[in-house]
Protein backbone atom coordinates (compact mmCIF):
# COMPACT_ATOMS: atom_id res chain seq x y z
CA UNK A 1 0.00 0.00 0.00
CA UNK A 2 1.13 3.55 -0.65
CA UNK A 3 2.54 5.39 2.37
CA UNK A 4 0.19 8.35 1.88
CA UNK A 5 -2.77 6.02 2.36
CA UNK A 6 -1.34 4.73 5.64
CA UNK A 7 -0.70 8.29 6.77
CA UNK A 8 -4.29 9.27 5.94
CA UNK A 9 -5.58 6.35 8.05
CA UNK A 10 -3.27 7.42 10.89
CA UNK A 11 -4.59 10.99 10.72
CA UNK A 12 -8.21 9.79 10.58
CA UNK A 13 -7.77 7.73 13.75
CA UNK A 14 -6.05 10.65 15.49
CA UNK A 15 -8.87 12.98 14.48
CA UNK A 16 -11.52 10.51 15.65
CA UNK A 17 -9.76 10.21 19.02
CA UNK A 18 -9.36 13.98 19.34
CA UNK A 19 -5.56 13.94 19.14
CA UNK A 20 -3.91 17.15 17.95
CA UNK A 21 -1.95 16.56 14.74
CA UNK A 22 0.99 18.58 16.07
CA UNK A 23 1.50 16.00 18.83
CA UNK A 24 1.81 13.08 16.40
CA UNK A 25 5.30 11.63 16.07
CA UNK A 26 6.57 9.13 13.57
CA UNK A 27 8.48 8.36 10.43
CA UNK A 28 6.92 7.82 7.03
CA UNK A 29 8.86 5.87 4.42
CA UNK A 30 7.96 5.98 0.77
CA UNK A 31 11.03 6.45 -1.37
CA UNK A 32 9.55 6.04 -4.85
CA UNK A 33 12.91 6.50 -6.57
CA UNK A 34 14.34 3.67 -4.48
CA UNK A 35 11.42 1.47 -5.46
CA UNK A 36 11.84 2.37 -9.10
CA UNK A 37 15.64 2.08 -9.31
CA UNK A 38 16.62 -0.66 -6.87
CA UNK A 39 13.70 -2.86 -5.95
CA UNK A 40 11.67 -2.74 -9.13
CA UNK A 41 8.59 -3.44 -7.01
CA UNK A 42 6.68 -0.26 -7.74
CA UNK A 43 3.02 -0.55 -8.63
CA UNK A 44 2.46 3.09 -9.55
CA UNK A 45 4.44 5.24 -11.99
CA UNK A 46 6.98 7.48 -10.24
CA UNK A 47 5.60 10.93 -11.09
CA UNK A 48 2.16 10.66 -9.41
CA UNK A 49 3.77 9.15 -6.29
CA UNK A 50 6.36 11.93 -6.28
CA UNK A 51 3.49 14.44 -6.31
CA UNK A 52 1.73 12.58 -3.47
CA UNK A 53 4.98 12.51 -1.49
CA UNK A 54 5.43 16.23 -2.05
CA UNK A 55 1.90 16.82 -0.75
CA UNK A 56 2.65 14.66 2.29
CA UNK A 57 5.89 16.51 3.05
CA UNK A 58 4.10 19.84 2.71
CA UNK A 59 1.28 18.67 4.99
CA UNK A 60 3.69 17.37 7.64
CA UNK A 61 5.73 20.56 7.48
CA UNK A 62 2.73 22.83 7.98
CA UNK A 63 0.60 20.76 10.37
CA UNK A 64 2.56 18.03 12.12
CA UNK A 65 6.13 19.09 12.76
CA UNK A 66 7.14 15.88 14.58
CA UNK A 67 6.46 13.61 11.58
CA UNK A 68 9.50 12.75 9.46
CA UNK A 69 8.89 12.07 5.81
CA UNK A 70 11.78 9.70 5.36
CA UNK A 71 11.85 9.43 1.60
CA UNK A 72 15.57 9.30 0.91
CA UNK A 73 16.83 5.78 1.50
CA UNK A 74 20.26 4.70 0.31
CA UNK A 75 21.00 2.09 2.91
CA UNK A 76 18.38 -0.60 2.54
CA UNK A 77 17.87 -0.91 -1.15
CA UNK A 78 20.30 1.01 -3.31
CA UNK A 79 23.33 -0.67 -1.72
CA UNK A 80 21.72 -4.05 -1.33
CA UNK A 81 20.83 -3.93 -5.03
CA UNK A 82 24.55 -3.82 -5.76
CA UNK A 83 25.56 -0.16 -5.87
CA UNK A 84 28.98 1.03 -4.80
CA UNK A 85 29.51 3.72 -2.18
CA UNK A 86 30.10 6.25 -4.94
CA UNK A 87 26.82 5.32 -6.65
CA UNK A 88 25.01 5.54 -3.32
CA UNK A 89 26.57 8.95 -2.71
CA UNK A 90 25.36 10.11 -6.13
CA UNK A 91 21.82 8.74 -5.94
CA UNK A 92 20.80 9.36 -2.33
CA UNK A 93 21.29 13.17 -2.24
CA UNK A 94 19.85 13.50 -5.76
CA UNK A 95 16.77 11.66 -4.53
CA UNK A 96 16.38 14.11 -1.66
CA UNK A 97 17.06 17.19 -3.76
CA UNK A 98 14.25 16.19 -6.10
CA UNK A 99 11.81 17.21 -3.35
CA UNK A 100 13.30 20.68 -3.03
CA UNK A 101 10.85 21.79 -5.70
CA UNK A 102 8.50 22.29 -2.76
CA UNK A 103 10.05 25.75 -2.49
CA UNK A 104 8.07 26.66 -5.60
CA UNK A 105 4.90 25.89 -3.63
CA UNK A 106 5.93 28.41 -1.00
CA UNK A 107 7.21 25.90 1.55
CA UNK A 108 10.35 27.11 3.35
CA UNK A 109 13.30 24.77 2.86
CA UNK A 110 14.44 25.32 6.45
CA UNK A 111 11.12 23.91 7.60
CA UNK A 112 10.83 20.82 5.40
CA UNK A 113 14.45 19.73 4.76
CA UNK A 114 15.07 18.49 8.33
CA UNK A 115 12.11 16.12 7.88
CA UNK A 116 13.78 14.43 4.91
CA UNK A 117 16.98 13.05 6.41
CA UNK A 118 19.14 10.90 4.14
CA UNK A 119 19.91 7.34 5.16
CA UNK A 120 23.24 5.91 4.05
CA UNK A 121 24.68 2.41 4.18
CA UNK A 122 27.60 1.70 6.49
CA UNK A 123 30.13 -0.97 5.55
CA UNK A 124 33.28 -2.24 7.21
CA UNK A 125 35.50 -0.22 4.86
CA UNK A 126 36.23 2.38 7.52
CA UNK A 127 38.11 4.97 5.48
CA UNK A 128 35.77 4.76 2.50
CA UNK A 129 32.82 5.36 4.81
CA UNK A 130 34.52 8.35 6.42
CA UNK A 131 35.15 9.82 2.97
CA UNK A 132 31.56 9.10 1.87
CA UNK A 133 29.99 10.79 4.90
CA UNK A 134 32.30 13.80 4.64
CA UNK A 135 31.51 14.12 0.94
CA UNK A 136 27.77 13.81 1.63
CA UNK A 137 27.96 16.56 4.22
CA UNK A 138 29.73 18.83 1.72
CA UNK A 139 27.23 18.00 -1.04
CA UNK A 140 24.31 18.94 1.21
CA UNK A 141 26.05 22.10 2.47
CA UNK A 142 26.84 23.30 -1.05
CA UNK A 143 23.36 22.51 -2.34
CA UNK A 144 21.82 24.40 0.57
CA UNK A 145 23.92 27.47 -0.24
CA UNK A 146 23.21 27.28 -3.98
CA UNK A 147 19.62 26.08 -3.88
CA UNK A 148 18.39 28.34 -1.14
Amino acid sequence: MHCCNDFAFYLAVAQKQGVDFKSLRGTLQNDILKEYIAQKEYIYPPHPIYEDNSDMIEYCTKRSSAMESRLVIGVDYICEAGSTSVQELASTPADGFSYWGLRERGTDIDEFAPGIPPSFNLTSDFFEEIAKFRAARRIYAKECKIGC
